[in-house]
């Protein structure tokens, strides 16, 4: 399990920079988004920030 760890740390690090990733693509097609899919940008997007902060959390600890 010791040697799993950092390999589990790495997977959490490439999964918080995809969600910046996603969420900055996000913002960028606000606009675009907003009639279409207002109410999954209004449920997914707190629940992306949140996991992203989960994410860089584990992030900072390496």
């Amino acid at each position: 399990t010791a040697t799993s760890q950092p390999q589990i740390e790495t997977t959490l690090c490439g999964l918080a920079k995809f969600f910046e990733e996603v969420i900055d693509m996000i913002y960028v097609r606000i606009d675009v988004m907003i009639d279409m899919n207002v109410y999954v940008v209004a449920y997914a997007l707190p629940w992306a920030m949140m996991q992203m902060d989960v994410l860089e959390g584990s992030c900072t600890r390496m």
